[in-house]
């Protein structure tokens, strides 16, 4: 039988041991990872809204706009833009909200990875899709924090 001081104390060493090591430091993951991110969430946005008229149109012609300078800060920085493709099926409108937010969701978390212009690209991103996505009423848009997971 274990009293309740051992118990204790072996309870109290387990939490000591677990304390010991190294830290491990975790960074933001690279910049053609984040970029690939958000090139394929811009590029599946611009597909949902093919062949739209009027304003889902307009939408349509940033998000590939935005690609376009997704995909040339990923070439720059190493990478193979070429690999991110839009999606397969066939473009669906109804999506089209969903996708705006998730593409506001991969700008944001692709920020702290980014440096220089493709800094100021990333502000750039979060600010024009956020405004598409509040026009397209993508859910989350109406928070004070859109562009957050939820």
């Amino acid at each position: 039988m274990v009293g309740r001081r051992a118990l204790l104390l072996g309870g109290g060493a387990a939490l000591v041991a677990a304390g010991c090591g190294k830290d491990e430091v975790v960074g933001p993951p690279p910049a053609t990872q984040v970029l690939r991110q958000s090139l394929g969430a811009e590029r599946a946005l611009a597909h949902d809204l093919e062949g739209s008229r009027g304003l889902n149109e307009q939408i349509r012609r940033r998000a590939l706009d935005r690609a376009r300078r997704i995909a040339s800060a990923l070439s720059a920085a190493g990478g193979g833009p070429h690999d991110v493709r839009a999606p397969d099926a066939a473009p669906d409108a109804s999506a089209a909200p969903r996708r705006a937010q998730a593409a506001l969701e991969a700008h944001v978390a692709a920020l702290p990875s980014l440096k220089g212009s493709d800094r100021a690209l990333g502000t750039d991103l979060v600010t024009e899709s956020a405004a598409d996505a509040a026009l397209l009423g993508a859910p989350g848009t109406g928070s004070a924090f859109p562009g957050t997971p939820a």
